[in-house]
């Protein structure tokens, strides 16, 4: 086995889908928050919502994976 620092899928996907909720989310909120000086909770509770984890975007595409091929 080789070493090798390409990105995986998995990862290559979680950095897509992150970077697609900042951009639609966190971005058009971010001023008003930080004027607030607030802690954007409904934005956080949001990403939460949609299980913005490493672990279940890699774990979800998995899956889908899986029931496809059955």
């Amino acid at each position: 086995m080789s070493f090798s620092l390409e990105l995986s899928e998995d990862v290559i996907q979680v950095r897509d889908w992150v970077h697609e909720f900042a951009a639609t989310v966190v971005r058009p909120a971010a001023a008003e928050w930080d004027e607030r000086e607030e802690t954007p909770w409904p934005i956080i509770q949001e990403a939460r919502r949609l299980a913005c984890t490493p672990w279940s975007c890699s774990l979800r595409k998995r899956l889908n994976r899986r029931a496809s091929a059955s």
